[in-house]
């Protein structure tokens, strides 16, 4: 089969990667197995229904293993707490981050350097960031994080009675040296609100 037919034929059966399609030795045919692809855009459709279509893309946009992870956790939240969408919107978004900033890395392969990394990828100095706010996203991703990582490890365990796997542990949350500021207090709020969101069915 000629090359150019075999581009027609990927964007005929819009297959996103050239993994999709497998080459058979012996008749020289393509064979194109996209079902697995399919099936996962199915999922995502499904957990970021009502949200805007940046997320479906964010999720679309990593590798289908993580992808398909996160579809995965976003559909036990939903039998496991009163899911809002803000919750929903804050944890894709968040993973769909984590993900890219590891190139792509299997979740289940992921190390505590990893994370660390990741978060302190969140630092500014004072002279560019004099209020700390970096805290309050450090703080957020760090438990939205904790909870992700709970749940990948201990997936069959309840929901309260998850323990913490080693590469999250001793992983504490940073204070604001203003504690009295407006910025520390709404951040301290944002994290009640997704404490409320997680225990509150």
């Amino acid at each position: 089969m000629k090359k150019d037919t075999y581009a027609r034929l990927l964007a005929k059966r819009k297959l996103r990667t050239k993994e999709d399609v497998t080459i058979s030795k012996d008749n020289n045919c393509y064979s194109c197995h996209n079902k697995a692809t399919v099936y996962l855009d199915g999922d995502i459709e499904d957990v970021c229904a009502g949200l805007q279509s940046q997320y479906s893309k964010c999720i679309s946009s990593i590798s289908e293993e993580n992808a398909l992870t996160i579809s995965n956790y976003i559909k036990t939240m939903r039998t496991e707490i009163n899911l809002s969408d803000s919750y929903r919107k804050d944890t894709v978004k968040l993973l769909c981050i984590f993900s890219k900033f590891n190139n792509d890395k299997s979740f289940m392969v992921v190390m505590r350097t990893d994370i660390l990394a990741f978060l302190d990828s969140f630092r500014t100095t004072d002279t560019i960031d004099p209020m700390h706010r970096w805290i309050g996203t450090y703080n957020i991703y760090r438990t939205l994080l904790v909870r992700f990582f709970k749940w990948l490890y201990f997936p069959d365990i309840e929901l309260g009675k998850r323990p913490m796997h080693k590469i999250i542990q001793n992983i504490p949350g940073l204070r604001r040296k203003e504690k009295t500021s407006l910025l520390y207090t709404i951040s301290i709020l944002i994290e009640l609100s997704l404490n409320y969101d997680l225990l509150h069915v």
